[in-house]
């Protein structure tokens, strides 16, 4: 009985013992696990905030993008030159005038706005001057006859 006592003994001893490792190497596992986690967890953090600090500079990219091209749509201040000697020249129609004085009201011109004035400006103008010319022209039959 002694013996057949030991040997029961042993054998919940040695199992107690596989157990206990197990247990072990489980919890090792899972602290390596965790540990690994943890770092990859760091890792995401550090690439997070590198990846905002990517979008705030390209937000930033995108304002002065944006303030540059809405830039090219406004005249320089040569071409505003350019405009107000036109305008001392006396030679500029009332709807040109009021189109310059809208403008001024917001402080720019905006180039594509300008653009279609002057084509318009320009018409009206070619329009005068075949006006004119056949009017020369009449007044030059009349007095030759």
């Amino acid at each position: 009985i002694n013996a057949e006592y030991m040997g029961e003994r042993e054998r919940l001893r040695q199992k107690t013992n596989r157990q206990a490792a197990n247990t072990k190497s489980a919890a090792y596992k899972l602290q390596k696990e965790n540990d690994e986690l943890a770092e990859e967890n760091n890792q995401l953090m550090e690439d997070n905030e590198s990846l905002r600090e990517e979008k705030t500079l390209l937000e930033e990219t995108i304002t002065e993008l944006r303030y540059e091209l809405d830039m090219k749509d406004v005249i320089s201040d040569d071409e505003k030159k350019d405009l107000e000697d036109y305008k001392k020249t006396g030679n500029v129609s009332a709807n040109f005038m009021v189109f310059l004085n809208e403008q001024a009201k917001w402080g720019s011109i905006d180039k594509d706005s300008l653009i279609s004035k002057l084509i318009s400006e320009l018409k009206t103008k070619k329009q005068q001057l075949q006006k004119c010319r056949a009017l020369s022209k009449k007044s030059e039959e009349k007095s030759k006859s």
